[in-house]
């Protein structure tokens, strides 16, 4: 909450100041999930609507559409998720926003291994994963790799596990993605049965 105090102190109305304003909320609701709170995180994305919809600027105005997707999710709609992954796309394309492309790609995924279509959306993120660049930490390619495996193919999935065990820093940086990556690679190992690397990510996470 002390970003959001701060970023509030400015006395201009200024659009530094609001969009400063947005990114506390954004992080402040990111931090509320993360300690479980949802009903904090939906306060702060109701407010960062709010603002975004007065702003009037698509670059403001996808994210929220990305957060009810992933509300959807958590409700059991996958169809109402890709909804939203949807509208969010189609505000990201007049921002010209690649992180919203991103985000609702990353809202697909997951929507289709609930729906349990994983198949039907397999080629779109081999797609993107092709198209990632060569310097691309090993460890980010574990989302769409435990996303191929439930479309049945293994290939990506193993690829990430032997990185992993491997051991080499740089294929796993101490970013915002680690914890999600961590994770992706934990159900990826229980899911082949890689005892080896189950326990490295253990005593990790």
């Amino acid at each position: 909450f002390r970003s959001l105090s701060l970023a509030g102190d400015r006395p201009d109305g200024s659009l530094q100041r609001q969009a400063t304003v947005l990114l506390a909320r954004r992080l402040l609701l990111v931090a509320l999930l993360e300690q479980g709170d949802l009903p904090g995180a939906e306060q702060q994305a109701a407010a960062y609507e709010r603002l975004a919809r007065r702003l009037g600027i698509p670059r403001y105005g996808w994210l929220p559409e990305i957060w009810r997707g992933m509300r959807a999710l958590l409700d059991g709609d996958p169809d109402g998720a890709l909804e939203h992954a949807a509208a969010a796309e189609a505000i990201g394309l007049r921002a010209h926003s690649l992180n919203a492309q991103l985000m609702a790609f990353t809202t697909r995924m997951q929507a289709h291994l609930d729906r349990g279509t994983a198949a039907e959306y397999a080629e779109d993120v081999k797609t993107l994963m092709a198209g990632a660049g060569p310097d691309l930490p090993a460890m980010y390619y574990a989302a769409p790799a435990r996303f191929l495996l439930a479309a049945g193919d293994a290939g990506q999935a193993r690829a990430v596990l032997r990185h992993l065990l491997a051991g080499r820093a740089w294929d796993r940086p101490r970013d915002a993605e680690w914890l999600e990556c961590h994770w992706a690679m934990a159900d990826i190992a229980i899911s082949l049965d890689d005892r080896a690397a189950a326990a490295l990510l253990a005593d990790e996470l």
